[in-house]
C-alpha cells in the first residue's frame, strides 16, 4: 500500500470516529430530552432515517444547515457537539 493510501485510510478512520462521536452526542441529547427519533424527525422536518444515521455516525454527507437545525432544536451550541477527544 502506498504512503498516500495509508494517509487516506488513516484520515477516513479518524473521520469515521469523529462522526460516531458527534452522533453519540446527538443521540444523548435526544434521549435526555425524552424524545423519540420519530418526534425529532417530525419536529425538525428531517426523515427518521437521516436522524438515525446521524446518531450512528453513518451519515457522512449531512450539511451544515441540517447540523445547525439540530443544534437549535436541542438548544446547544454547535461547538459543544463537535468537540470530540
Amino acid at each position: 500500500m502506498s504512503r498516500r493510501n495509508i494517509k487516506n485510510t488513516e484520515l477516513n478512520e479518524r473521520a469515521q470516529k469523529y462522526l460516531i462521536c458527534i452522533g453519540k452526542k446527538l443521540c444523548d441529547l435526544r434521549k435526555s430530552n425524552g424524545k423519540s427519533i420519530r418526534a425529532v424527525a417530525k419536529e425538525t422536518k428531517m426523515s427518521r432515517s437521516i436522524i438515525s444515521k446521524l446518531e450512528k455516525g453513518q451519515y457522512e454527507n449531512f450539511g451544515l444547515n441540517r447540523f445547525s437545525d439540530l443544534c437549535k432544536y436541542y438548544n446547544v451550541q454547535m461547538v459543544d457537539i463537535v468537540e470530540c477527544d
